[in-house]
């Protein structure tokens, strides 16, 4: 996996150079920038928008008319709303922007008909929501749908009419607009990989032995399994995480399998949020790796009485595999379209 670190400066090109495009288009035929209708995909959109307005010194078109387009992944559906709307929003909800108020969409109606649709996005990854995007805007009869985004991953379902750069389906780029978001795991204790050479200096812990099991080797046995826990302050090993990466069966592509999370049953008394709060750092290491080695998704086999906990960390329900009827199999999609063969593992 690649992190592409995009300037301000090459970020304000890349937008200059597609306004001078955009002009020359909304002054085809005898037209005018005041045809044009802007619809900002999510915050990446907005933010992105605003930028070419900074970089311009002044505003692409009436704020009104701008239109903001929110992609609800679950319902596979886009919900569009005006400036305007989002305005009227507020004043009934007393200041907050309450997203499921239904509104009326006479002013997105009014927007956008006959007029020229730009659609904005900061990157575009498999391309789903803006296939739905389109189909939403086209619904209010605009003259014309055109696109734009920064970032465009190689395998997309949907191609902008314009773009920045292409890059790969596992990389990533991030904007230097604002502060970078650093990798998390917890601000204090120590994370180490249980190896045949590591474990010699870590204590085996006693809530995690069984009748069968009482030492580290069944975890530094393991070839292509990899075991990190978490050790606190007073040096004793309060979570443990063991997985494997693997291909599968079905489609090829390569999958992360949580085998084992495991937290200290005391300090899930003692801890008021529970487990997760204590072993969601672990899921998090394993969710990076398994993005470094390209793999389209992690999955967890867990008690149906945990099922919540795993939710709370954007794990969804599927029926994977068979399993005990006392277990639930539960996965969290990474990389939506790894598109062939890859070999993380010797690669």
């Amino acid at each position: 996996m690649k992190t592409y670190l995009v300037t301000k400066e090459h970020i304000q090109a890349y937008l200059l150079d597609y306004w001078k495009r955009v002009k020359e288009f909304a002054e085809k035929d005898g037209g005018t920038l005041n045809d044009l209708r802007w619809v900002m995909l999510g915050e990446s959109g907005r933010v992105l928008l605003q930028t070419l307005q900074e970089t311009l010194g002044h505003t692409v078109g009436d704020p009104n008319l701008l239109i903001m387009a929110k992609y609800n992944r679950e319902a596979k559906s886009v919900d569009l709303w005006t400036l305007k709307e989002i305005e009227e929003l507020r004043k009934k909800t007393s200041g907050a922007n309450n997203d499921s108020t239904v509104v009326s969409r006479d002013y997105v109606r009014e927007t956008l008909k006959n007029k020229r649709a730009i659609i904005f996005d900061s990157s575009i990854h498999s391309g789903k929501s803006m296939l739905a995007l389109v189909k939403e805007v086209q619904k209010y009869a605009p003259t014309s749908v055109a696109s734009y985004s920064l970032v465009l991953k190689r395998n997309s379902d949907f191609i902008p009419n314009h773009f920045g750069f292409l890059i790969h389906d596992w990389d990533r780029a991030l904007f230097l607009l604002d502060a970078l978001p650093n990798n998390r795991m917890t601000f204090d204790g120590v994370f180490c990989r249980i190896t045949a050479d590591t474990c010699c200096n870590i204590g085996f812990p006693g809530w995690l032995s069984t009748s069968s099991q009482s030492g580290w080797g069944k975890y530094t046995d393991q070839k292509n399994a990899h075991t990190v826990v978490f050790v606190g302050n007073d040096r004793s090993v309060c979570s443990l995480i063991n997985f494997e990466i693997v291909e599968d069966e079905k489609s090829g592509k390569y999958v992360c399998q949580v085998k084992k999370l495991a937290v200290d049953p005391a300090l899930v008394q003692k801890t008021s949020g529970g487990g997760h709060l204590i072993g969601s750092p672990l899921l998090r290491w394993a969710f990076t790796y398994a993005r470094h080695c390209c793999c389209c998704k992690i999955t967890v086999s867990c008690k149906s009485t945990d099922v919540s906990v795993y939710k709370r960390l954007d794990f969804k329900e599927e029926d994977i595999s068979p399993c005990p009827q006392e277990y639930v199999t539960l996965e969290r999609k990474i990389l939506y379209n790894v598109p062939f063969k890859f070999d993380p593992i010797n690669e």
